[in-house]
């Protein structure tokens, strides 16, 4: 069985950082609760994936970054929340989507389109 993990690495004496991330169990997830397509699955995993790196840089657990596409594809917005403590949850508007393979990648940059915009929105809780 496969566990979920995120990892962050320091290079070069702190001059360059990365971060590995595995979210299977996390996409296998939200495809159960949402009843996803495969297209759905990709773009929301994708998208949950993002949102969990960069809320792992957060400073406190508490703080929460957003992160939307609205391509202007037939998806939808795709939207996801995570927070300092690596906790995420995401919605689709359109979680059963269907659009024709073109060879044997999945159509998901159809199915988001490429004429939006994306909006991430960093909630430090200040007030």
């Amino acid at each position: 069985m496969i566990t979920d993990g995120l990892y962050h690495i320091s290079l070069m004496g702190g001059q360059a950082r990365a971060i590995l991330i595995e979210s299977t169990q996390l996409v296998a997830r939200a495809k159960e609760i949402h009843h996803l397509s495969k297209i759905a699955t990709a773009a929301l995993g994708r998208t949950m994936t993002a949102a969990v790196m960069m809320g792992s840089m957060l400073k406190g657990d508490t703080e929460s970054v957003t992160t939307q596409i609205k391509g202007g594809g037939p998806i939808g917005t795709v939207l996801a929340v995570a927070h300092g403590d690596c906790s995420v949850k995401g919605y689709v508007d359109v979680p059963d989507i269907d659009l024709p393979r073109t060879g044997k990648k999945l159509p998901v940059g159809a199915a988001v389109g490429t004429q939006g915009k994306l909006t991430v929105i960093k909630d430090m809780h200040m007030r």
